[in-house]
């Protein structure tokens, strides 16, 4: 105390000010303009506490956005939001657009046109509508959701939390209880009245309001909030605002006249996120309509192959062992079923290869020899193609090199990223060299498919023209040579088709 009375002293001659008794001035000014402000009786000077007359004000506030508090729980995270939020503003044209390419268009177009015609199809929309949205729509779309984020950020306010300070027998929206509020020291809700000050700050009424309500009520197909009893809360918060009765309130309770605050301002651009969503879902749902064509389709193939569907070759590279891989993101084993099915296919065949090779390449009497070269060739080559696949399955049973450094990498992967590369890395040798597999024998095939067909034709002709001795050759074969031929050029279309298809529905997954 003394010293203060120094500091008061030395004042008086150096004229320098003392800090502390600048601000008791300039809070007991502050105190007259609280007492004279339109909303005083917000606060009680003299005994520094909230009256029951600001609770009330809340309470009423809190009336008017209770059902959207339930309504708007997780509304900040809602996908639906932002597309209610757009489609509110859309012209006639672009909601035809957006109804074309909706999940039930996509199904109902797919009966009657090819997936990939489809797709091109629904791709020209897609960037139809993409382009409409112009700069004046984009603001207008953006105004209006910066709107419902401030207005979902306000009533996220616990108005409860803060009125039971006042009546401790309060209960959660309970409006039938008429609350008898009492006195709280304004120390006690200080940090609130700066939570509710910030998130006022863009309550503008002049803002369009209406766009934001219809959104909401697209969004909820209710109405979040009387659009009513909104409009006039949004004047009697403007002001309260411009009486600036909080403000000096605060700066009161804190003793602290320099105090200020930003309003919480939002500023959000959705088109761009729009348009993703709708492309997501555009091509995720295409995409699924073509991966259920091409399953049936491999069903089908594989039937016409086999004449079952249940075909397991192979023991490690596999769908399911692939699934551990899938599970953490990676692609798994993308070849497997092709892979599996060539297996089978070059074991079910092998005879007959080999029947044929000694019948059309060895006893056949060729007009041209040289033309018998690729078909020998292909046959010679395909083989050993069941040991080269067997090996590669082994490579990933236990002890094989790339099962070591697969599981090795699996199990360090969770405390140490650098594993997803090696991972990554032994996957891609091992479903390039899938792949390059049923590549090589996709071409092996389709030569023998073409050079049995060519000898078909020619085993039908009157005068053959590429192999002089077929009646020689039927006495050697226990079927025809024509239905032995028919046989395996059949089987090879359908094997053909069968690798193909996967193939290609393998690389889309990419």
């Amino acid at each position: 105390m003394a010293f203060s009375l120094y500091k008061w002293f030395i004042s008086l001659f150096t004229g320098k000010a003392d800090p502390e008794r600048a601000k008791r001035r300039t809070l007991k000014k502050m105190s007259k303009m609280v007492a004279a402000n339109k909303y005083g009786k917000f606060y009680r000077i003299k005994t520094e506490e909230a009256d029951p007359e600001l609770a009330r004000f809340f309470f009423g506030i809190y009336k008017v956005v209770s059902p959207a508090q339930t309504l708007l729980q997780h509304a900040l995270q809602s996908t639906q939001l932002k597309l209610a939020t757009v489609n509110n503003f859309l012209n006639p044209r672009q909601l035809d657009i957006l109804a074309q390419v909706s999940p039930e268009s996509i199904d109902e177009r797919a009966t009657n046109i090819p997936p990939r015609d489809l797709a091109r199809q629904i791709q020209t929309e897609f960037d139809t509508l993409a382009g409409s949205f112009d700069t004046e729509l984009k603001g207008r779309i953006n105004e209006c959701y910066n709107l419902i984020l401030t207005l979902i950020k306000f009533v996220s306010f616990d108005f409860y939390f803060f009125l039971k300070k006042f009546d401790s027998h309060l209960r959660e929206r309970n409006f039938s209880y008429n609350p008898q509020f009492i006195p709280v020291q304004g120390r006690l809700i200080s940090d609130e009245l700066k939570d509710f000050l910030e998130l006022t700050g863009t309550l503008d009424p002049n803002l369009d309001w209406n766009s934001a309500l219809m959104a909401l009520k697209a969004f909820k197909d209710t109405d979040v909030v009387n659009p009513k009893l909104w409009n006039s809360l949004l004047l009697q918060l403007r002001d309260i605002k411009r009486s600036g009765i909080l403000e000096m309130m605060i700066r009161f309770i804190d003793k602290n006249p320099d105090w200020s605050w930003v309003p919480s301002v939002h500023n959000e651009d959705i088109t761009g996120a729009y348009l993703e969503i709708i492309k997501t879902e555009m091509f995720d749902h295409l995409k699924k309509i073509i991966t259920v064509t091409q399953n049936t389709q491999i069903t089908e193939y594989a039937q016409a192959v086999f004449g079952y569907t249940n075909v397991n070759n192979l023991k490690n590279y596999t769908d399911r062992a692939g699934e551990m891989y899938v599970k953490k993101g990676f692609p798994g084993f993308r070849f497997s079923q092709g892979l599996n099915y060539l297996s089978a296919f070059l074991l079910e065949e092998k005879m007959e290869f080999l029947g044929l090779y000694d019948l059309i390449l060895v006893r056949a009497q060729w007009v041209t020899p040289a033309l018998s070269l690729p078909l020998s060739e292909s046959v010679r080559t395909l083989i050993p193609y069941h040991d080269r696949i067997n090996e590669l399955d082994d490579s990933l049973a236990n002890g094989g090199v790339y099962s070591n450094r697969l599981k090795t990498a699996m199990i360090k992967i969770d405390r140490d990223k650098n594993q997803t590369k090696i991972i990554s890395a032994n996957l891609d040798t091992v479903n390039g060299e899938a792949k390059t597999i049923i590549n090589e024998a996709i071409f092996h095939l389709s030569v023998l498919h073409d050079g049995f067909t060519d000898t078909l034709e020619d085993c039908r002709k009157n005068d053959p023209t590429v192999i002089l001795n077929w009646e020689e050759l039927n006495t050697f074969s226990v079927l025809p040579m024509e239905s032995q031929l028919q046989s395996i050029v059949t089987r090879l279309t359908n094997i053909l088709q069968l690798l193909r298809l996967i193939v290609q529905a393998s690389d889309e997954l990419i």
